[in-house]
Order: structure tokens, then C-alpha cells, then sequence
């Protein structure tokens, strides 16, 4: 059975006993959230799986592991703004684009999904470790806005070319191993 979530959001100024109640948002309905991640939400906020989570919940948490959890749809990550680590790790994740406006994040973990396309990653110009093997990416771009990334891997992708490398000064740690780059030193 799919229990609906639901957002608390509170419109208005301050709050006293005469007040209406908050608007209530069913979230499912609204954005399809997957009930995979909606679990591992739940569970780092200390909820049980079926209980609604609130946006002022979602807008705390700073530090979120859903790794191998069977994930397929991240809809809905966008209001977890104060998030700085992020770990999706070994899912079936395809669509990045809703962690666009996550700019406090500083690490990413991505590895082992089927994602193909980065670009939306661009905005997260905070970042210092992306972690991106074993998907299906064939242009890095995006990371070229990067500029304090100090650790990235891209194993077993499909990548042969890595020229958008060139502006990461700051990177100390890259494992690119698996692709299809040819050796031109």
C-alpha cells in the first residue's frame, strides 16, 4: 500500500494559538517521490517509513547514506537544501537533476547508478569529492565549474575525453580507470 507523504509548510508570520493550522501538501501526488527514498529519508530523520515528512524536517537534515536501497526517482531531494553530504551510491538512479539547487553540498557519492547526463551537476560549484564510476557518462563538462574538487572518480564509464579536467587545480585525488581514453603522452 503507497501512503501518500506529506509536507508540512507553514505561510504566513509568526505563529500563536489563533493561528490556521500548516497547509498540508501531499508530496507523493506532487512530485512522485520514490517510496525507496522516502524510506531512507525517514529513517535518517528518525520516522517511521509511512510518516509524513515535514519540509522544516527536510531542511535540516545535513547528512544523508541511501546506498543500495533500490532507489530509482531522487524527486523531491530539492527541498533538503541544507544538505553538505550526499551518498546514492548502488541504485538505479537516471535523472540528477533535481540536486541543482543543493549548493551546500560538498560531497557527492553517485557511483553504481545508470545516470548518463551531469550537467545538472554544474551549479554544485561547492563541491570537493564526486564520486561518478560505474555509470554510463560520456561527457564531463560539468565539472569544469568544479573549481575547489579535490577528489574524483569516473571509473568504468564511457569516457574518452577528459579535457574538461584541465581547470581543476585544486584536484589531488582522480581515478579514471575503465574508459575509453587513449594514452597520448
Amino acid at each position: 500500500m503507497r501512503t501518500p507523504l506529506i509536507l508540512v509548510l507553514t505561510i504566513g508570520g509568526c505563529a500563536d494559538d489563533s493561528a490556521t493550522p500548516p497547509l498540508l501538501i501531499d508530496y507523493t501526488a506532487a512530485t512522485g517521490m520514490d517510496e525507496a527514498f522516502k524510506a531512507c529519508v525517514a529513517a535518517h530523520l528518525g520516522q517511521d517509513p509511512d510518516a509524513d515528512i515535514r519540509a522544516v524536517d527536510a531542511q535540516t537534515l545535513k547528512h544523508l547514506d541511501c546506498i543500495d536501497e533500490g532507489i530509482e526517482s531522487i524527486a523531491g531531494i530539492e527541498l533538503f537544501t541544507a544538505l553538505e553530504t550526499l551518498s546514492l551510491w548502488e541504485n538505479d538512479i537516471r535523472d540528477v537533476s533535481a540536486l541543482s539547487g543543493l549548493t551546500q553540498l560538498r560531497w557527492l557519492e553517485l557511483g553504481n547508478n545508470v545516470i548518463s547526463d551531469i550537467a545538472p551537476l554544474s551549479t554544485l560549484t561547492g563541491l570537493e569529492r564526486l564520486g561518478l564510476s560505474d555509470n554510463r557518462l560520456s561527457d564531463i563538462t560539468a565539472v569544469q565549474s568544479m573549481a575547489g574538487l579535490e577528489w574524483l572518480n569516473l571509473d568504468n564509464n564511457r569516457l574518452s575525453d577528459v579535457s574538461a579536467l584541465g581547470p581543476l587545480e585544486q584536484l589531488t585525488w582522480l581515478t579514471i580507470e575503465h574508459n575509453g581514453i587513449a594514452d597520448d603522452s
